[in-house]
Order: structure tokens, then C-alpha cells, then sequence
């Protein structure tokens, strides 16, 4: 298994290379705001979301490098200014922020592990405590 570490630090000239790539197809090649969408969700929103269940718990930093990334595409969908305000693009593109995703990962995973249907791995790592209030 890889670590958040290994997928994000390529080579710096082919993660160039991949990130210039998508940002030309989000700019010039698809022109409509819901073909750059589908652009979108098939090139980055695939990649993070396949990364988040296999980089686990990602340390703040390589968050913030993956951060980057997806503002710039998301802004390019909107054909928004570099410095354009993230927070009203996503909402309108009802797009999750990584860090939401994040939350939304470890939400589905315990929500697996309380119906039992988390593989038997999984769920030995957790255990059920019941509190109660006296």
C-alpha cells in the first residue's frame, strides 16, 4: 500500500505535466460549464476520492498541496479568476472539498463498521463502547 506521501510526490515535471494537462482540457477543449463538470469528476474527483480510501488519515500538509489542485480546477470550470472566492464556486458546482471528502470517508467507514458489512480486518481495529448516563 502506498502512502499519501508516495502518490503526491511524483516527479515533479510529470505531476506538472498531468496537472497542466487537465487544466488545458478544463480551459480550452470543452467548452460548456457541464462538459468541464464530467472533465472534472472524471480526472480529479476520481483520483481523490480512490486516494482518500487508500491514504487513510493524510497528514495537514499533503493536504494543502491537494488543495491547491482542486481549487484551480474548480475554478477553471467557472472560468473564475485565480483569486476568485472558492467557497460560492464549490457550492454552486456542488462539489465536496477535499477535506470534506475526508470526513465523508471516515464517516462511510464507520457507518460500515456499525452494520457489520466493513470487512472483518476493518473492524477489529474498532471497538463498540456504550456510555451511559447516570
Amino acid at each position: 500500500m502506498r502512502t499519501l506521501a508516495g502518490h503526491t510526490i511524483f516527479k515533479k515535471s510529470e505531476r506538472k505535466l498531468l496537472v497542466e494537462h487537465t487544466y488545458y482540457m478544463l480551459q480550452k477543449i470543452y467548452s460548456t460549464q457541464k462538459n468541464k463538470l464530467g472533465v472534472y469528476h472524471a480526472l480529479v474527483s476520481s483520483h481523490l476520492n480512490y486516494g482518500i480510501s487508500v491514504w487513510g488519515d493524510p497528514k495537514t500538509n499533503y493536504i494543502k498541496k491537494i488543495e491547491t489542485i482542486q481549487r484551480k480546477a474548480t475554478r477553471s470550470i467557472v472560468n473564475g479568476k485565480y483569486n476568485a472566492h472558492i467557497n460560492p464556486i464549490f457550492k454552486k458546482l456542488k462539489i465536496l472539498k477535499i477535506k470534506d471528502m475526508v470526513d465523508q470517508g471516515r464517516v462511510n467507514i464507520m457507518f460500515a463498521i456499525n452494520k457489520k458489512e466493513a470487512p472483518i480486518g476493518t473492524q477489529k481495529l474498532f471497538k463498540k463502547q456504550i456510555h451511559q448516563i447516570d
